[in-house]
């Protein structure tokens, strides 16, 4: 699973998160775009900026940090 991988920074706490970050929700993911936005995919086949409501903080499982600055 994502939560045991050692080559990249995983970041559990969502005041932690960084643009860029592989963000993963239960059954689904996104990227975060910063100030509280994330960029993901649609169940119609679109794609769609979020924001952290009570809907996808009460999901929010952690993220992936992939890109360093």
């Amino acid at each position: 699973s994502w939560q045991s991988c050692t080559k990249y920074p995983v970041v559990t706490n969502m005041n932690d998160l960084q643009r860029g970050d592989v963000i993963s929700f239960r059954g689904h993911v996104g990227i975060y775009l910063g100030g509280g936005a994330f960029i993901h995919a649609t169940s119609n086949g679109g794609v769609k900026i979020s924001y952290f409501d009570g809907y996808y903080s009460s999901t929010y499982v952690g993220a992936v940090r992939i890109l360093a600055d």
